[in-house]
This record gives C-alpha cells, structure tokens and sequence, in this order.
C-alpha cells in the first residue's frame, strides 16, 4: 500500500513539473515581426532594408525585343529536305552487312549495307552479255565495210551491219547506265547501298537478314545535314496578308522559351490544309551549334520591321486601374514607383509596351498587385 503511494506521488510531481516547462516556453514565445510599414508618397513606396514586402517581390531589368505582327503559332523543326537523302533500295534481296548506325556522320558516296541480290546480279549479267554483243557486231561491221571498200559485198549487207552495230552498241549504253545508277559492285551479286550525300545518318529502317524490296515507301537510312533546318509553320487565314518570303521570324522552343532562334521564310503555300484552315510556311534555320533537332516544337511569329524594337513584359507585370495600365519601377533600393505604360501588341504571356519603361529599368513582375494595395492602405 505505501509503495502505491509513493508511485502516485512521482507521477503527480512529474506532470506538474511538465505543466510548469509547458506554460513557461508558451509565455516565453516571441511573436512573429508585423509587417514594416511603408513610408507612402504620392505614387511612390518607400521600404526599409530587410522589409519583409520585398520577399514577396520579383524584380526583373527591362529588355526590348521586336513587336510581332501577329501571336505566336505553334511551329515545328523538321529537315532540310534540300540536304536530306532517304535511301531507297533499287534492287530487291537480303540485307548482308549494315556499315552505318544513326548518329554516324558519312561521306558522299560511302557505304551504308551490302544486299545481296539476285535484281543486281542480273544486271551485271545484262551488261556483260552487252559488252560482248557490241563486240561481236562491231566486228561484224568493221568486216561489212572493209568487204564493201573492196567491192566484193553488197551494200545492203553493210547496211545490215551497220544497223546491228548501231542496235548493240544502245544496248550496251543502256545496261551499263543501268549497272553504273546501281553503283560499283562488291563482290559477286551483292549490291551495295550508298548515301548520295554527306551528312548524319539521323534514321535507321534496317536490320542484318531483313528481306528488303525496290517498291517499298519507306526508306532504309534517311542521311541529313544538320547544320540546317526547316521550320515549318501553319498560318491562320487572317494573318496570311502578314507574311512573304524573305521575312524573319522570331520563334523559341516549347521546352526552352528563354533560348530564341531566328528563320527566314523560304517558301510561302498557296492552298490552305482543308483539315486545319491554314497556309504551310516554311522557314530556313541555321543550326550550326547543334542545339535545335528534327521535330522539336516551338512557337513563331514575324516581327514588325517597320517598327522600332520595344519594351517586352510578361503580363504579370501590368495591371489595369480605370482606363490605364500600370507597372511598378524600382528607383533605388527599397524605392518602388507606379508608372503609367501605354502598351502596343499584348501576347498569352507577355506585352509590348509603346511608351511608359526604357530598356534597362528594373520593373516589378510578381507582386504588382500587393504593393498597389500598400498604396491604397494609406
């Protein structure tokens, strides 16, 4: 009984003494700093270093950018079919040795597989039994007319001869242009596929083994220069007026907005896709760095050269009071200043503004509305 008691009472001595920590680091507890006031002019606010408002803010240095005539179109990066050769078998057979893999970077002429084909080891058959058919009636014909200058055949078995020879010596033309659009021969019937063109092999369509034939549509490498693109654009029917060929276009990638690239319009259509009501416009882009691949999509638009390049905002900037549009610009640290702008050409994401900002002030794009209420508060 006593040792129930003497439990009792360390339990109880041990819950007071926790009671007592608790309420002492409640009391104790330092309340979260208020907000620092502004100081407020007219138009103007005024915060001191280490303001807890300027967390809150996101200040970025005013750049100018060409105007677009129009908003940006969704775009896509495709080859350069003025520098792309797709590798169409002639000849039917069995693929024997591939010598290229995508990535690989070819010289005009180089080897991409060997076939073996029975489709080409006719061919040098044709040829051969050409060349010696030629043989054969250019004999007869050189023969023909030594016997016609000596006065013992008739002419018209010169004649004869002659249209033999003339009939063979086609033929013989004719296989041997067929033999030589095949290409050189490796061994044998064995046929040898090679690229028309220097470039990389961007597409493989081929495997040891693989039985391939000279109709199908789908070609076994396509080789490309990668150095230069095409962007391709489809233009809605009310900005068709807007574009020419020899116009630039300004454009960025969907996964890279902040890495822009210029083309220059190359080819204008003139039916529009009955499916989507728009023009096909093709652009050339000079991708020397590399940094831009066949069906990458991007957003373009043509600028507006007969204007003068202007101060671009995202919209998150702006914001409207009345019948006005407003920015907020830093002066100095700590110093915010409301600013009227006149904006020209206003995007999805951002707006070109006419008058108000110069290129190179810092201006408020996130937290234009928390310093506009601050303002109001007075």
């Amino acid at each position: 009984m006593r040792l129930i008691s003497i439990c009792v009472a360390v339990i109880t001595l041990a819950g007071g003494t926790a009671l007592y920590e608790w309420h002492h680091n409640t009391d104790a507890a330092v309340p979260a700093p208020p907000l620092e006031p502004a100081s407020i002019a007219s138009g103007t606010l005024h915060y001191p270093p280490g303001a807890p408002q300027l967390s809150f803010l996101r200040i970025e240095t005013a750049q100018r950018a060409p105007a677009p005539l129009f908003a940006p179109v969704t775009a896509r990066l495709v080859y350069d079919e003025d520098r792309t050769y797709r590798a169409l078998t002639p000849v039917s057979g069995r693929v024997v040795e591939i010598y290229a893999a995508p990535g690989d970077r070819v010289a005009k002429g180089q080897a991409l597989a060997r076939i073996d084909s029975p489709d080409y080891g006719t061919a040098l058959a044709e040829n051969d039994k050409a060349q010696t058919d030629l043989h054969a009636k250019r004999a007869a014909y050189d023969r023909a007319r030594l016997l016609l200058d000596a006065g013992v055949a008739a002419r018209k078995d010169y004649e004869a001869a002659e249209a033999d020879f003339a009939m063979a010596e086609a033929e013989a033309r004719r296989a041997s242009d067929h033999l030589r659009e095949l290409g050189p021969a490796a061994s044998g019937r064995a046929f040898v596929l090679r690229s028309r063109i220097a470039g990389v092999v961007s597409e493989r369509a081929i495997s040891a083994g693989q039985e391939v034939r000279n109709d199908a549509a789908t070609p076994l490498f396509v080789v490309t220069d990668p150095g230069h693109l095409w962007l391709s654009v489809d233009v809605a029917e009310r900005d068709i007026p807007r574009i020419h060929r020899g116009q630039h276009l300004h454009a960025h990638l969907d996964a890279a907005p902040d890495q822009p690239f210029t083309a220059t319009v190359s080819a204008v259509g003139i039916a529009l896709d009955p499916a989507t009501r728009r023009l096909p416009v093709i652009a050339t882009v000079d991708n020397s760095d590399g940094r831009l691949h066949p069906e990458m999509y991007a957003q373009a638009y043509p600028v507006d050269e007969q204007r003068a390049p202007m101060v671009v905002l995202p919209n998150s900037a702006l914001y409207t009071k009345g019948l006005y549009s407003y920015v907020w610009v830093e002066s100095a640290p700590g110093t915010l200043q409301r600013r009227r702008v006149i904006p020209a050409v206003q995007l999805q994401d951002r707006t070109y503004v006419a008058d108000g900002i110069a290129e190179g002030e810092r201006v408020v794009t996130t937290g234009a509305l928390l310093l506009e209420a601050d303002q109001n508060a007075d």
